[in-house]
């Protein structure tokens, strides 16, 4: 093939459907914008002014008799594409909780009432503590409420249960943030929310990533920097690159990696809880852990030792430990019905009622040992 025009239009009638398989989609981080849009329409003219160089519909046709073989094979090639493609999006395959990829509902913080701090939910003073149990939640974008509306959070729900089944007002604070892991949260305790709140419960919400020292990323397939910025529009590419990067670095084997008793990760944790605890004691603040499993098979859950070392290691420390795995386990749904959806594994509104219920019967069962503990701390009665 040499002529030039006819070069050209066959590369085109490539480039622009693998340009068009990373046209934006929303909500994600690759929402539409005009610098995506711009070189479609570049491209588009080049492709017009190459067929009209032709002259006529007659040159125009025996050039494509001429060549009829490749132009056959760039366009069922480009037409698969573009209908895998299709087919991936329709079925919302390219979702991946880890807030990577084209297609992330809760990406962004779209939609999600953030105060003045960056935390989730309306602006909390003096004034909105004053004389309320104060129960401050540090965790996650679990405890965050990835996915969920606002009302259906965890801590949402148990400010509603504890206040009907307590003696005393109570006001949950969230104080938690997306990504960040226990040696965050001691951080953020110490130099901020302690002062800020002060706190008569802590709820450290804890999930099996938060040993964490580097999050778990996924990892470009081509090993090119600009691989995310570019081809991870594609849905299909991404599904394809989500796919090797599981092979290549299982999630699985990454969590588990995280509690060997040598870990950096395992060991920062214990040093955070650790710390956590001390100011705690200082502070006459009720510390609680709640250990959230990852929302996977329950009738074969691989990560059961790594629930037991973090009950343990709190235990020893003086935390009244909570884990959630039984109580998910216990319930008729499985755990695919749990998840914000098949490709988001942060817990829905029903898994976050769940989660509450278990621990304000749990404070609720304990009461009378914190109010012991929390002496002149405890807010008055009501009416008193």
């Amino acid at each position: 093939m040499r002529e030039p025009r006819a070069v050209v239009i066959l590369a085109l009638l490539a480039v622009i459907p693998l340009w068009l398989m990373g046209w934006p989609t929303s909500p994600g981080p690759y929402s539409f914008s005009a610098g995506y849009a711009l070189p479609l329409v570049l491209l588009g003219a080049v492709l017009a002014a190459a067929l009209s160089s032709y002259g006529s519909r007659i040159r125009l046709r025996d050039a494509a008799r001429r060549h009829a073989r490749a132009c056959l094979l760039v366009l069922s090639g480009s037409l698969a594409l573009l209908a895998a493609e299709a087919t991936v999006r329709r079925l919302g395959s390219a979702e991946w909780g880890g807030g990577e990829g084209p297609l992330q509902p809760s990406w962004g913080f779209r939609g999600y009432e953030l105060n003045s701090r960056g935390s989730r939910g309306p602006e909390v003073g003096p004034e909105e503590l004053k004389g309320k149990l104060v129960v401050l939640g540090l965790g996650d974008s679990v405890l965050f409420g990835m996915g969920v509306r606002w009302e259906d959070t965890f801590l949402q729900r148990l400010e509603q249960k504890l206040d009907e089944r307590l003696p005393v007002r109570v006001r949950a604070v969230n104080a938690s943030f997306p990504g960040v892991g226990t040696a965050n949260e001691e951080h953020y305790l110490r130099h901020y929310a302690a002062d800020e709140y002060r706190p008569h419960v802590l709820l450290l919400q804890f999930t099996l990533n938060d040993p964490e020292l580097d999050l778990y990323r996924l990892r470009p397939l081509t090993g090119w920097g600009g691989e995310k910025r570019t081809l991870w529009r594609s849905h299909l590419f991404f599904l394809f690159a989500r796919t090797v990067a599981a092979i290549r670095d299982p999630y699985r084997g990454h969590i588990l990696s995280l509690y060997r008793e040598d870990s950096p990760d395992w060991l920062a944790c214990q040093k955070a809880l650790q710390n956590i605890r001390a100011l705690c004691r200082r502070r006459k603040i009720v510390p609680l852990l709640a250990i959230y499993p990852l929302f996977e098979d329950f009738s074969a859950y691989p990560y059961r030792l790594c629930h037991e070392k973090v009950t343990a290691a709190a235990g020893r420390l003086g935390y009244r430990v909570i884990d959630l795995l039984g109580e998910f386990q216990g319930q008729p749904e499985p755990a695919e019905r749990l998840r914000v959806s098949r490709g988001d594994p942060h817990p829905n509104a029903r898994a976050h009622e769940l989660a509450a219920e278990a621990v304000a019967r749990r404070l609720r069962a304990d009461w009378k040992a914190i109010e012991k503990e929390l002496r002149s701390r405890l807010p008055p009665r009501p009416g008193t």
